[in-house]
Formats: structure tokens, C-alpha cells, sequence
């Protein structure tokens, strides 16, 4: 299910009332997705008309089409309809991923309507706070998650080599650094490449990638440009410092 990117999740009332609407796109505005789920009534129902009342299968696949959105379609025993709107993938979404999906929202509704205050043939849109925070937990893609701890759990990275800078530049690996150069580059233009774009991801890999310039940068001083040689003289200097005794110096 890592594929999915689930754009908006509407339930519908038997009556073809809209019961709830949420949207998790930022790209189209809730007005669209108000006329999919309207659209997509009419479509259950040729579906379901057509399947004859005997039809066992509640998950009626790919509705339809639109733009850059695929529209899914179920409906419960009781005629209520759940309609599911993703993002087209470049990967083919598997049925058995969609029915999973589908089943999670109709575990959230089963809750829902197992309230006893809850008016199982009303009109009203739910607004039951437990119920939202269920329905966002279901919409919410896996790939949100990664999009965010991913780049936290690399900030150890350039937090490593900001420690190691005040370190003796003979532990210094060149091979070591220029790798990571490459490696923070790669997903440096990674993270402004993938739609959307992860800035967090990309701060995290253009502060390794500094850290680790100037810790090339040390190891090039250090070894090619007299650093090694300044240190040793100045060992020399601080060590003819330490052995003049105290008599002498007046």
C-alpha cells in the first residue's frame, strides 16, 4: 500500500446524502471533491444495478477516471457508499490493497454508527472527533511518515561530522568524506526532485554536505598544505616551553 497516495475519503449516506468529506490533497480544493463524490453516486448505483441485488462483493472497483485522479468505489449492506480518490501512481494499485483499504473504513463506520447516540438514518454529517481522527489516521500515507522521521533519523549524520570537526584531523577518512559528499549531493537533488518536494530532508543532507566539505577541506590542509608540519613545531615549541626550568625564567 506504500503506492497509494489517497486524496480524498467520502462516505455517503444511502440516500445519497454526504455523511463525510475529507480532503488530503493541498492541490485541489474540497469543492472538486464534493463533485467526485456526487459524480460517483451515480456510478454505484449503475453498478450495483447491474450486479443484480444477489451481488455478494461489496468493493466495486475503479469507478472512474479523471484528470490525474482515480476514483474507488464500495458500498456497506446497509447502501452506504465509501468512495476513495488517489493520485495516479506510476506502480498499478492491487485490488487487495484497495479492499484492505476499504475495510479499514468501514471498521471506523461500524464504530461510528455502534454509538448509541448516533442517528443511524439521519441526515447530518458526522462530526464525532474520534471518528475524524480515525478516518485521517486511515487517509494518512505511510509514505507521510517517512517523508518526515526519514530525514530525522539522518540528521545524525551531519550531526556526527559537526563533532568530529573538533577532532584531530588525522581520523579524518578521505575516502570516508568524499563518499558522504556524494551521498548528501545524491539526496540533496533527491529531495527537491520527489513531488513534494522534502525540504527537511533536503536541510538535513546540505548540512552534512557542508560538514563534510570542511572536513576535507582539514584533511587537504592538514596533509598537503602545512598543517601536519605547523602542529608537529608547535608540539616542539610547547614541549622546549615545558622542559625550561622554572629557575630560568626570571
Amino acid at each position: 500500500m506504500n503506492n497509494i497516495k489517497i486524496q480524498c475519503i467520502a462516505i455517503i449516506g444511502k440516500q445519497n446524502n454526504p455523511l463525510y468529506i475529507k480532503n488530503f490533497s493541498a492541490s485541489h480544493p474540497d469543492l472538486k471533491y464534493h463533485y467526485i463524490a456526487h459524480t460517483s453516486c451515480d456510478v454505484i448505483d449503475e453498478r450495483v444495478g447491474a450486479a443484480g441485488p444477489e451481488a455478494a462483493d461489496t468493493y466495486l472497483g475503479l469507478l472512474y477516471a479523471m484528470e490525474d485522479l482515480a476514483v474507488y468505489g464500495y458500498i456497506t449492506n446497509t447502501r452506504v457508499k465509501f468512495v476513495v480518490v488517489l493520485s495516479v501512481p506510476d506502480a498499478v494499485i492491487k485490488n487487495t490493497d484497495m479492499k484492505n483499504l476499504f475495510r479499514k473504513i468501514h471498521t471506523v463506520y461500524i464504530n461510528q454508527v455502534c454509538n448509541p447516540f448516533y442517528n443511524l438514518d439521519g441526515r447530518k454529517s458526522i462530526v464525532s472527533k474520534r471518528f475524524v481522527a480515525a478516518i485521517d489516521a486511515v487517509g494518512k500515507s505511510p509514505a507521510d511518515d517517512v517523508h518526515f522521521w526519514g530525514p530525522v533519523a539522518n540528521w545524525g549524520l551531519p550531526l556526527a561530522a559537526i563533532a568530529d570537526s573538533k577532532k584531530d584531523p588525522e581520523i579524518i577518512s578521505p575516502k570516508m568524506t568524499t563518499a558522504m559528499i556524494i551521498y548528501s549531493a545524491t539526496f540533496m537533488r533527491f529531495a527537491v526532485m520527489v513531488k513534494p518536494s522534502n525540504s527537511l530532508l533536503f536541510a538535513c543532507h546540505f548540512t552534512n554536505e557542508i560538514a563534510q566539505i570542511f572536513q576535507g577541506y582539514r584533511y587537504i590542509e592538514y596533509y598537503h598544505f602545512g598543517g601536519k608540519e605547523r602542529k608537529l613545531k608547535q608540539l616542539e615549541e610547547s614541549k622546549k616551553a615545558s622542559s625550561v626550568p622554572s629557575s630560568a625564567v626570571i
